[in-house]
C-alpha cells in the first residue's frame, strides 16, 4: 500500500500585485468580450477588510482608504478609449505576428475602428493597410500617433494595447 496524502485546498495563489490586477483585467475584458456577453460585472468595488478570507480581500477597484488602485485607472483610461458600446469590428490584415499574438477587433459607435492586442512575446506586428492609427496603453495612459505611408509597424507587448484609427 502506498503513502496517501493529505492536501488542503489552497487558499492563497501567488500574488499578481496592484499592477497585475490592472493588466489581468483589462486583458480578461478583452477576451470576454470575444464571447459576445452582454454586461461584464467586477467582484468589488472596494477591497475587502480581514473578515474576508485572504484569497478575496484584493479583487477591489478602490483600496481599504477608498482609493483608486492602478486598476481603476486602467479601466477608467480603457473605457475613455471604447466608449460605452462596441460592435464587433473586422481585423485588418496583419504580418510578422508573434506566436502568442491575441487580438480582438471592435467598432466604435463614432465609426473608429480598435484593435485590442497583446502578446506574451515582445515583437513588431505590421498593419500594411493602415497608414494612420494612435496607440494607446491603458495601463500607463500613454499614447502614441503613427503614421507612415507604406503602413503602421506598432511594437507588441505582454500588457494590452489598444489601436484606435
Amino acid at each position: 500500500m502506498g503513502l496517501v496524502e493529505l492536501r488542503r485546498p489552497r487558499e492563497m495563489q501567488a500574488l499578481i500585485g496592484v499592477d497585475g490586477q490592472a493588466d489581468y483585467t483589462l486583458r480578461r475584458l478583452a477576451l470576454m468580450s470575444t464571447q459576445d456577453y452582454q454586461r461584464i460585472f467586477l467582484f468589488a468595488l472596494s477591497d475587502l477588510d480581514d473578515r474576508a478570507s485572504a484569497r478575496d480581500q484584493h479583487y477591489g477597484l478602490l483600496d481599504l482608504n477608498g482609493e483608486p488602485k492602478p486598476v481603476y485607472q486602467a479601466l477608467s483610461r480603457f473605457l475613455e478609449i471604447t466608449g460605452p458600446s462596441l460592435k464587433p469590428g473586422q481585423t485588418p490584415l496583419l504580418e510578422g505576428m508573434p506566436d502568442t499574438f491575441y487580438s480582438v477587433a471592435w467598432t466604435r459607435n463614432d465609426g473608429k475602428h480598435l484593435l485590442m492586442f497583446w502578446s506574451a512575446e515582445a515583437g513588431t506586428l505590421k498593419l500594411p493597410e493602415i497608414h494612420q492609427a494612435t496607440l494607446y496603453d491603458p495601463l500607463s495612459g500613454t499614447r502614441q500617433s503613427l503614421d507612415l505611408a507604406d503602413g503602421i509597424a506598432p511594437a507588441v507587448k505582454p500588457t494590452l494595447q489598444i489601436l484606435v484609427w
